[in-house]
């Protein structure tokens, strides 16, 4: 493009991709919203390039093609267009760094006890429900084995496991575990992140000894027969007193 030098410009980008049906469609974010960034520079020369940055989730570009759209303003006036989904040159593949992590529920008395029917949720580290790399949230529930495996892409802010919902039984840890990834993690789906979380079983409630209340309802009807008793030999005395 040919550019007046010392003027001022502004650079407007959309996302767009190809869907599997060889479609052009615009990408949008969690919001529904189109990604859509810009810039502002100076010219120096008469042509150039400059760098338009884009913020959106990993798994909305991960190993798909993006296509960048843009279009050059001076001042409100556009004055070029780039919006072909067949250029290489502006098409992007990002691919996505993508890890596991295994959570594991366990008896807090007796590790070996594993528990099912736990529901793990993944968030991430500003509290909002992650997303695994399909763009489902993360929530799951562990099964027979006590476990519950999520598919992440790689997030510099980090993501924490907690438990949303106990098993039956047992009371829920509201403990947070941070996801952790060693500076020499290789990223391979046989070797997992391995998160551990223990419930304590909800003590059993007696509501009372059934033979002890026996005892004491017979001792009350042996009391009341004793009384009873004694009440009438009083009457009998105090009559036979009086004859007299």
């Amino acid at each position: 493009t040919h550019l007046e030098t010392g003027k001022e410009y502004t650079v407007k980008g959309i996302l767009m991709e190809v869907d599997e049906e060889g479609n052009e469609t615009t990408l949008l974010d969690n919001n529904g919203n189109e990604i859509t960034a810009e810039t502002s520079f100076t010219a120096a020369k008469p042509d150039g390039s400059v760098e338009v940055t884009f913020e959106v989730e990993g798994y909305k570009v991960a190993n798909r093609k993006t296509v960048v759209f843009e279009t050059l303003y001076e001042e409100e006036k556009k004055i070029a267009i780039h919006a072909d989904i067949n250029d290489e040159n502006q098409t992007v593949i990002i691919p996505g760094l993508n890890f596991w992590v295994t959570v594991v529920k366990v008896d807090a008395a007796d590790e070996t006890k594993l528990l099912k029917n736990c529901e793990i949720t993944i968030f991430n580290a500003d509290g909002t429900v992650a997303k695994d790399v399909n763009g489902e949230d993360a929530i799951g529930i562990t099964d027979g084995q006590g476990n519950i495996i999520f598919e992440l892409f790689y997030s510099e802010e980090g993501y924490y496991a907690q438990e949303t919902q106990a098993p039956q039984g047992y009371r829920m840890n509201e403990d947070k575990f941070p996801v952790e990834l060693a500076e020499d993690y290789d990223y391979a789906e046989e070797n997992p992140i391995i998160i551990r979380v223990n419930d304590e079983a909800v003590p059993d409630v007696h509501t009372g000894d059934e033979s002890g209340l026996k005892g004491y309802i017979t001792l009350f009807a042996c009391s009341g027969i004793a009384l009873a008793a004694m009440y009438t030999y009083m009457k009998r005395k105090h009559f036979t007193k009086s004859v007299q």
